[in-house]
């Protein structure tokens, strides 16, 4: 997950459906005991400016064309330069992001490149965990192309990526 940067989708008052995937698989952290350090940085995403969402709505009723129901917010975060990394009891490396956005509906990760190595997995999940989706792995997006994770509902989403094992022998 070499340079992958995170978009956060802003959604408005408008249900999207998207496809979630729920394979059972629980992140590290939800498995009690394996992680020894639990706090991790949270972001907080500035949210669009509603009025003029408002007045694009308005431009777009009177043309004709489609409503805006989400917006994407470009942050430059990436396991370089965000996030924390944590060593698990099992010796797995973890990292973690919260984001957060005030107002939102809901939160869609859109990541402008998705590459994860073979042997890794990425969580995406809402802070009280009713909602995991995952886990991603390298076999979800093959030829490392702009790639975006279902829809979390409310302003809170949390990323957990799970390095391969090779990370631990190669330091």
């Amino acid at each position: 997950m070499k340079k992958t940067f995170i978009v956060l989708a802003f959604l408005g008052g408008i249900t999207l459906a998207f496809a979630q995937v729920n394979t059972g698989i629980l992140p590290l952290s939800f498995q009690k005991g394996i992680l020894t350090k639990e706090e991790f940085q949270k972001v907080q995403i500035t949210p669009p400016v509603l009025t003029k969402i408002d007045q694009e709505d308005e431009a777009a009723a009177k043309n004709g064309t489609f409503l805006s129901i989400a917006k994407l917010m470009p942050v430059n975060l990436s396991i370089e330069n965000s996030g924390t990394w944590s060593i698990a009891n099992n010796g797995r490396s973890v990292w973690k992001l919260g984001l957060s956005s005030v107002g939102a509906q809901g939160c869609v990760i859109h990541f402008d490149r998705f590459e994860l190595p073979e042997g890794s997995q990425l969580f995406v999940y809402n802070p009280d965990g009713s909602v995991i989706l995952g886990p991603f792995t390298s076999a979800d997006n093959p030829e490392r192309l702009s790639y975006s994770i279902g829809m979390i509902y409310g302003n809170e989403a949390i990323l957990e990526y799970i390095a391969p094992l090779s990370k631990i022998a190669n330091g």
